[in-house]
């Protein structure tokens, strides 16, 4: 039996990441269960993977919407298109969990898939925390590499009133 908070999968106990400036929460998207159908283009053609942050947030850190953004914290990093708004709560960022992960030489995910970034340890309770995380962003001149031929299938701009 646990005592309260001994547990290393624990959220109090558990390895956090040392810079800790976005709580990233991590919901299923309306185009995809979990994995599935990441690879449909007609769906794709609807939706880029991208990472929705404040806008007050995003002014601090010197990112704009279509700016590219790496994600991290101790776990891991992903490299992701960001989004600008203000229905986005100040110190939380929304990046929906399913994209296929592409890594590159260095381990570093240019698809966006936010499970480089979550602990895979359970709680005392047996549950994992898969759908929040703390992380940073910063800006980068990494490439974000969706996993398919964007210029082919894409056309999510299309559906954007912002731009």
């Amino acid at each position: 039996m646990f005592r309260s908070g001994s547990s290393p999968g624990n959220p109090s106990t558990a390895r956090k990441p040392r810079s800790i400036h976005i709580h990233l929460i991590l919901p299923h998207p309306r185009w995809r269960t979990h994995s599935i159908f990441n690879n449909c283009s007609w769906l794709r053609e609807t939706y880029e993977q991208e990472v929705t942050v404040n806008a007050s947030d995003a002014k601090k850190l010197g990112i704009k919407t279509g700016g590219t953004v790496e994600i991290r914290n101790d776990r891991g990093k992903c490299v992701v298109p960001v989004y600008l708004t203000e229905r986005c709560m100040p110190g939380v960022a929304v990046l929906h969990e399913g994209a296929w992960i592409d890594l590159d030489e260095n381990g570093v995910d240019r698809a966006g898939n936010p499970d480089m970034l979550t602990l895979d340890e359970p709680s005392p309770a047996g549950a994992f925390a898969y759908n929040t995380v703390l992380c940073e962003i910063k800006k980068t001149d990494l490439e974000h590499r969706p996993g398919w031929d964007k210029l082919a299938t894409s056309r999510a701009h299309v559906f954007r009133r912002d731009l």
